[in-house]
């Protein structure tokens, strides 16, 4: 039995291609696992894959595709297309897939891709939604409906929206996993002393992330001696500068992507997470994992879950101005941020990979015993 990956494009810097990435890498010391990828953009993947992972890919160049395609109702004629292009592709290109192996998927149209794929091949289709059960628009979530219930499994990263997928979705098709933490290798501990003066920010420059709302908070604030990061690339770039200037906003760094990013992780005080929505917040859980204290909005779905335990500070979404506030109090508040940062731990022993691992062989061994009745 092998378990395939499935990627859009496994060279970008996104979350969803870290994530699976790393969960890859933990499987493939107990199964065989292949990462597919529908093609390649760029000539360096940016994430360490395990020698042991299999990596396959259909494309080694960029592709106009159902990911990067324009907005508006033409796109949707277009993604039905590249999805049947794609399966020609697949046919020749991954024909030694069959039965006894899985296949997962990252999201809903891939899993549609894939759902016409097993068709012939008769693999296990297991589908990671990798956010909240009601994002997205009208035809995806009318479209996941369909295809989710005619398929192996489901998982979803948190449980806050466990109840919306039982309403539709088999309970015994539905598993609650959440991704993989690598943990920094020091001891968990807290010290301001060798940090700087930092509150970091850490995602792809979209509107999703919210960092147009955390410079806005940021602006309101009395920040001498700070400096706000924030970290990541993508097509809000040039807006988030221009409201920068526009704002007049004073010690913000706005920092292409790093390979790096544990020393940003290692010498900050503060980390904070504007995202409208999230699926899980993997970059709130990377904070942890240094004793970053942590401020987040009360997106969902994630951060609830992962602060529950009182290890980080909840701000309802949106809320511009006690964003700031609380930005503030956490500068000003030494006792306040060890506090915080002492808590991490427990919060880390969830998202261990044994744990982690131990359940996905549960889930994997599970849909086989469905399969054969």
């Amino acid at each position: 039995m092998t378990i395939y990956f499935f990627l859009g494009d496994i060279s970008s810097k996104g979350g969803i291609e870290r994530v699976t990435i790393t969960l890859a890498n933990a499987l493939s010391k107990k199964f065989n696992v292949s990462i597919v990828s529908l093609y390649k953009s760029n000539s360096e993947i940016a994430f360490e894959i395990n020698n042991n992972v299999n990596v396959i890919i259909l494309s080694n160049q960029f592709e106009k595709s159902m990911y990067n395609r324009s907005p508006g109702g033409k796109g949707i004629i277009f993604d039905f297309k590249y999805i049947f292009s794609k399966l020609d592709v697949l046919k020749k290109r991954c024909n030694g897939i069959n039965s006894e192996d899985i296949i997962v998927s990252c999201d809903i149209k891939m899993t549609l891709l894939l759902y016409f794929f097993c068709k012939k091949n008769r693999a296990r289709l297991l589908a990671i939604e990798h956010f909240e059960h009601d994002i997205g628009n009208g035809i995806l979530k009318r479209l996941r409906k369909i295809i989710y219930t005619r398929i192996d499994a489901v998982v979803s990263l948190t449980s806050e929206d466990k109840h919306k997928y039982l309403v539709w979705l088999d309970a015994k098709k539905h598993w609650v996993i959440p991704n993989i933490v690598v943990t920094n290798k020091k001891e968990l501990t807290f010290s301001d002393t060798e940090k700087e003066n930092t509150v970091l920010a850490v995602g792809r420059l979209t509107h999703q992330k919210g960092f147009d709302l955390l410079i806005k908070s940021w602006s309101l604030i009395e920040n001498d001696g700070w400096i706000l990061k924030i970290v990541g690339d993508g097509e809000e770039f040039d807006n988030l500068q221009k409201q920068v200037s526009q704002l007049n906003a004073t010690n913000i760094e706005l920092i292409p992507f790093q390979k790096n990013i544990h020393e940003l992780y290692a010498k900050s005080k503060i980390f904070v997470l504007s995202s409208r929505f999230e699926g899980l917040g993997m970059v709130l859980l990377e904070a942890l994992t240094y004793a970053l204290p942590c401020i987040s909005f009360d997106c969902p779905a994630g951060p609830k879950t992962i602060l529950s335990n009182g290890s980080g500070l909840l701000v309802p979404t949106g809320n511009v101005d006690l964003l700031g506030t609380t930005i503030s109090k956490l500068i000003n508040d030494h006792e306040l941020r060890k506090s915080l940062s002492l808590k991490s731990a427990k919060v880390l022993v969830n998202f261990s990979e044994d744990k982690i691992v131990k359940q996905w062989s549960e889930m994997i061994c599970e849909t086989k015993k469905q399969t054969l009745l």
